[in-house]
């Protein structure tokens, strides 16, 4: 982006830059949010991080078994603290 000395005119610029950007932020947030209800919809994981727990197989999840261990020690420890 090129400097600007501080004139009005490039005060301008730069404020007409920074809203034509923020325009574009907005849209691309809104692009990602259908485009994960959609997933959702569909079935499908939204994105993301794949869960602790499991490993990704093409298109679909399979547990990690090493993990999810450790997730059913979690699960169990904290049942036994609710009762």
């Amino acid at each position: 982006m090129p400097q600007y000395n501080g004139e009005r005119k490039d005060i301008l610029i730069r404020q007409i830059l920074k809203a034509i950007g923020e325009d574009n932020r907005r849209d691309i947030i809104e692009r990602i949010w259908k485009e994960r209800q959609e997933r959702v919809k569909k079935g499908c994981f939204p994105g993301g991080n794949t869960p602790y727990g499991y490993k990704r197989k093409g298109k679909h999840f399979a547990t990690n078994l090493g993990k999810a261990e450790v997730i059913l020690h979690i699960y169990s420890r904290r049942s036994r603290e609710n009762f």
